[in-house]
């Protein structure tokens, strides 16, 4: 639990996935990671899945940082998927210009392809939609997107989409992967995580977990990503991971 808890403190929002645990258990994490000047809070799915196994979406994030204005399951395309997306929209409690809306799926591994492609086309694009349906009957929304240009050069709203895809090895050959690059690339979708990556703790080196981006937003709100290789420091207990 303390490496678990050390590892969490690391980030503003973190999305888990084959969760298992009662909602009691959660709650007791939820207070190990928090502290009076960071508080920590969650969003919890219901168990997911079309078959006999099933497991829930977790998000944690910093309740003094930011605000879950929605969360849901995207049934809309729940035929495409063993276990549909769980979608969280976060806003910014500091800089009101700042949201986020994370896309969060875990594909079965011999459906991977036509899952993540129904996520890149399907998905990604209900989300925007939706998203800019809601901005253009804003009234009050209009009236802070004109404020916030005056203020900050930063607004935005992305996208990302987020989650262990098993986007690599047996579960995605490299031919599925370059029509999976042109879909993106047809989007305005961009990987952060790309194919040569390690995202495993095995001998083999795979890019099963990926985070997607959209391309205009590459040098405006993503910055730096990377994997973060909790094994190795845990092993060193070097001053990265203290």
């Amino acid at each position: 639990m303390k490496i678990i808890v050390k590892i969490f403190k690391r980030y503003d929002i973190v999305l888990c996935q084959e969760v298992h645990l009662s909602e009691e258990l959660i709650k007791q994490l939820v207070d190990k990671i928090s502290t009076s000047s960071i508080p920590y809070s969650y969003k919890l799915s219901d168990y997911i899945g079309n078959n006999s196994y099933k497991e829930k979406y977790l998000y944690l994030y910093r309740s003094n940082e930011w605000k879950v204005l929605k969360s849901y399951e995207i049934k809309k395309f729940h035929d495409k998927f063993f276990r549909v997306p769980y979608v969280a929209r976060f806003q910014n409690l500091r800089k009101y210009h700042i949201s986020v809306t994370l896309v969060g799926c875990h594909t079965h591994p011999d459906n991977a392809y036509e899952e993540i492609k129904t996520l890149l086309n399907n998905v990604y694009a209900d989300i925007k939609a939706k998203l800019e349906k809601k901005d253009r009957f804003s009234f009050l929304f209009n009236l802070i997107y004109c404020l916030s240009l005056c203020i900050s050069s930063n607004y935005n709203k992305p996208i990302i989409i987020m989650g262990d895809f098993n986007a690599s090895g047996s579960y995605l050959n490299k031919k599925k992967q370059a029509e999976l690059d042109k879909i993106l690339e047809n989007n305005d979708l961009m990987w952060g995580i790309n194919h040569t990556c390690d995202t495993t703790i095995a001998t083999k080196c795979n890019a099963y977990n990926r985070f997607v981006f959209e391309v205009k937003n590459k040098e405006r709100c993503i910055g730096n990503t990377k994997i973060y290789k909790f094994d190795k420091n845990f092993k060193n207990m070097n001053k990265d991971f203290l």
